[in-house]
C-alpha cells in the first residue's frame, strides 16, 4: 500500500478535526429530547437530567418549557448556579423582570452559602462570626 493510500485511509478517522469538516454529529433533535426524558424518568430527581433537558429546550428556543426544567433543577438543588442563570437569561428574553431579580437573588444567596461552606471547611466555624 503507497503511503498516501495509508495517510487517506487514516484521514476518515481524523476529518472531523479539520475545519473544513462540517457535518452535523449531533443526534437528531427529537431523539436527543426522547434520551433526556428517558433519562429523568429513570432518575426523576437527578437534578443533572433536569439541567440538560433545561439546556436543550431553552437552545431549541422552547423557553417556557426550559423555564420548568429549570424550575425543577432548582427544586432538587437550590445551589444549581447554572440552573439560576439560565432562568436569569430567560426571564430576561421573557421580559419578566420581577422573576429576573429573584433568580439573580437566589443566585447570590447560593453562591453566599457556598462561600460560607468553604470557609467552615478551611477556616472553621469561627470565621462565620467574624464575617458578620
Amino acid at each position: 500500500m503507497s503511503e498516501a493510500t495509508e495517510r487517506n485511509t487514516t484521514f476518515g478517522e481524523t476529518r472531523h478535526l479539520s475545519p473544513r469538516y462540517k457535518t452535523e454529529t449531533k443526534s437528531p433533535p427529537i431523539e436527543e429530547r426522547k434520551a433526556l426524558i428517558e433519562m429523568i424518568q429513570k432518575s426523576p430527581r437527578s437534578a443533572n437530567f433536569w439541567y440538560h433537558l433545561g439546556v436543550y429546550l431553552k437552545d431549541q428556543g422552547n423557553l417556557e418549557e426550559a423555564e420548568d426544567a429549570f424550575l425543577t433543577t432548582v427544586e432538587l438543588d437550590g445551589n444549581f448556579r447554572e440552573a439560576w442563570l439560565n432562568l436569569v437569561w430567560i426571564y430576561e428574553i421573557l421580559g419578566m423582570r420581577e422573576e429576573a431579580v429573584m433568580a439573580i437573588e437566589m443566585l447570590e444567596l447560593s453562591t453566599e452559602e457556598e462561600n460560607d461552606l468553604l470557609n467552615i471547611q478551611f477556616f472553621g466555624d469561627d470565621t462565620l462570626h467574624m464575617s458578620k
